[in-house]
C-alpha cells in the first residue's frame, strides 16, 4: 500500500502547481488584452472622442455644354 504513494504524492503536487501557474498566466494575460484594449489611440483622448474627419464638399457639377 505504501509503494504507490510517491508517485501519487507527486501526481497531486504536479497538478496543484501546474494549474496554479496555468490559472496565473491565463489571468495575467487576459489582464494585459483588458488594458491593452482600453488605452486610447491618441493620448489624452478616448476613441470617441477623436476629432471627426473633414468633410469634403459638393463638387461643382460638370459643363458639358
Amino acid at each position: 500500500m505504501r509503494e504507490g504513494f510517491g508517485f501519487w504524492f507527486f501526481v497531486l503536487v504536479f497538478g496543484f502547481w501546474f494549474w496554479f501557474w496555468f490559472l496565473l498566466l491565463l489571468s495575467l494575460a487576459s489582464a494585459i488584452c483588458v488594458w491593452f484594449a482600453s488605452v486610447a489611440p491618441v493620448r489624452g483622448s478616448t476613441y470617441f472622442s477623436l476629432p471627426r474627419q473633414r468633410k469634403v464638399g459638393k463638387r461643382k457639377p460638370l459643363n458639358t455644354a
